[in-house]
């Protein structure tokens, strides 16, 4: 298969109203930091338990798709992953420094704090042993041979991530970086939501052959 044949199979590029959703979220979020002059965004902010909701509500769906259960478990456990990144895997709750908004003593700052890196490592080994013995890596073909990837999520998934690490480490913009995570996590939503509305019912399709 030639690479023109393959993004004919494998991608959609056609504009879908699921699309419209974080160009909204972006509108919006925009306007609300124009109206209150807003150009500081602190960690454990609004805008940061706004961003746990948008990561919420795909887990709610990829747990409820029928067909292909462990690919979408194991999108599940990755979005809970980035949940606990979010909140500092816990720090955010009870590390915070007094005076200091945007402050949060460190993990290693506590008696135990170590064992916190063993767990999330634990996790994150757990959730690739967990996709690898159920061979999610056979769904994806399968799905996309289905259901192809919406061209402009997966775009817009990219220019996020570019504008996050842009805003986070270059630029040191808060701004920049939360928002980009904002209408991130929509896009992933967006995209979860999308499966699972295209998977309600069963697919049956040929198996593949390595």
């Amino acid at each position: 298969m030639n690479f023109k044949n393959f993004i004919k199979r494998y991608i959609d590029f056609s504009f879908n109203k699921f699309n419209i959703i974080p160009i909204t979220v972006l509108i919006i979020n925009f306007l609300v930091l124009r109206v209150f002059n807003i150009t500081v965004i602190y960690e454990n902010s609004w805008l940061e338990n706004i961003q746990l909701v948008a990561l919420i509500i795909p887990i709610f769906f990829a747990l409820k798709v029928k067909s292909h259960k462990a690919l979408f478990n194991f999108a599940a456990m990755f979005l809970i992953l980035m949940i606990g990144r979010e909140i500092s895997y816990g720090r955010v709750f009870f590390g915070a420094i007094e005076g200091q908004p945007d402050g949060f003593y460190q993990w290693s700052d506590y008696k135990y704090g170590f064992l916190a890196n063993y767990i999330v490592a634990i996790y994150i080994v757990f959730m690739f042993l967990y996709g690898l013995f159920n061979k999610i890596y056979l769904d994806i073909p399968l799905i996309l041979r289905k259901i192809r990837l919406p061209f402009w999520s997966v775009f817009g998934c990219a220019l996020c991530t570019f504008a996050q690490i842009l805003g986070e480490g270059i630029l040191h913009n808060t701004v920049l970086e939360e928002t980009a995570e904002l209408v991130l996590y929509t896009i992933i939503a967006t995209l979860v939501i999308y499966y699972y509305r295209r998977l309600k019912r069963p697919i049956r399709l040929k198996q593949i052959h390595q």
